[in-house]
């Protein structure tokens, strides 16, 4: 058992590498952590230089819509 694993709770989302961690820090960001796996999954697509424009695009305008923002750039392409 990992640190990560004694101290996540259960069915939490562990990274198990840098993609992962990059994906569940912009997470984070967002407030968004239960979506995490959605967050990876991108980070499978796109590189962290993409990622982070369109992080920089989301934050314009109501924070609260931000990772919805985010969410909705990849469903565009």
């Amino acid at each position: 058992m990992t640190i990560l694993e004694h101290f996540g709770e259960p069915g939490s989302f562990i990274p198990t590498n840098v993609d992962e961690y990059f994906a569940l820090q912009l997470a984070k960001r967002f407030d968004d952590v239960e979506n995490a796996r959605r967050y990876a999954a991108y980070t499978r697509r796109f590189s962290q230089e993409q990622l982070l424009s369109v992080y920089q695009e989301a934050l314009g305008g109501s924070r609260s819509q931000a990772a919805a923002r985010f969410h909705s750039s990849f469903t565009q392409l």
